[in-house]
């Protein structure tokens, strides 16, 4: 996987609005991969809801990458429902009844649905050789399509081949290492992307991580929002 397809994807994306200002306004990190995006006509997705924390509103729809506990909190998720929410899940983890009961929806690897009037695609996430996350149980990374921008956050993942068929404005990828890329990884996954701006995640909560963020923004040549 040459870093150069990163370059000819990011020639094919056009947009008028300008994805580093819109991260900045629209898009918080509540801490590890846990990502709140309020829309520019006022309603909120909320991904891998695992934590408390004020800045998360009533959301209109959640995305849930997997089911583990730093991803995933069912007690915080009731904590953002609203009437209407739409809760999606991998088809894997509602099979299993690991959802505890929230999932609206579900969306397997390569589907693509409309959730709250946002096209919502599912892409693969998973381990090369880590036994964390096999390919086999099929979790996920959603691909958003929000306010004009495509929006791609990877879940927990190692860079994998599917990468390259990700187009995105914005990505939002694992840098922490031990159950994900490290720093080194997702700076070749980023050149692959070829994204507007890339957002590193799934860093400081595990212990020897915290670093990783600044250490991904200083070797990344392209455009680096810390959020």
């Amino acid at each position: 996987m040459s870093p150069t397809k990163g370059v000819e994807k990011e020639n094919l994306m056009t947009t008028k609005i300008d994805p580093k200002a819109w991260v900045g306004s629209h898009l918080v990190r509540i801490a590890q991969s846990s990502i709140c995006i309020r829309t520019n006509d006022g309603k909120s997705i909320a991904i891998d809801p695992f934590t408390k924390s004020p800045h998360w509103p009533k959301v209109d729809l959640v995305l849930v990458t997997h089911g583990h506990g730093d991803h995933f909190n069912p007690q915080v998720v009731r904590g953002l429902l609203k009437e209407g929410t739409r809760v999606v899940v991998p088809a894997s983890l509602k099979a299993t009844g690991a959802d505890h009961g929230l999932a609206t929806d579900t969306l397997a690897p390569g589907e693509v649905k409309t959730f709250a009037g946002w096209e919502v695609t599912a892409v693969r996430a998973y381990n090369v050789k880590k036994p964390m996350h096999p390919r086999s149980r099929d979790l996920l990374g959603y691909v958003i399509e929000v306010d004009g921008l495509r929006v791609y956050h990877a879940g927990d993942t190692d860079l994998i081949p599917e990468m390259s068929e990700v187009k995105a404005d914005v990505a939002l990828l694992p840098v922490g290492g031990l159950a994900t890329m490290n720093v080194t990884e997702a700076v070749r996954a980023a050149g692959i992307l070829g994204a507007h701006v890339t957002i590193p995640i799934h860093y400081g909560t595990v212990p020897f991580t915290g670093g990783a963020g600044r250490e991904f923004a200083r070797l990344w040549t392209g455009t680096t929002v810390l959020v």
